[in-house]
């Protein structure tokens, strides 16, 4: 399981700028697109965390 609260807190203390999160309606509509299906611990990244940085 997940602990996205300590990932967050991990992610965020690095003084990095991230990318908004995503939300799960584009996320199913990206697996649609290219017929794929995400890992569920992906999903969650974008979903509750955020979708990458801007470095």
């Amino acid at each position: 399981m997940l602990d996205i609260e300590k990932i967050k807190q991990k992610l965020y203390s690095k003084g990095v700028s991230y990318n908004d999160k995503v939300g799960i309606e584009t996320i199913r509509a990206f697996e649609l697109e290219f017929n794929i299906t995400l890992p569920q611990e992906l999903v969650a990244l974008y979903y509750e965390v955020c979708n990458g940085c801007t470095c």
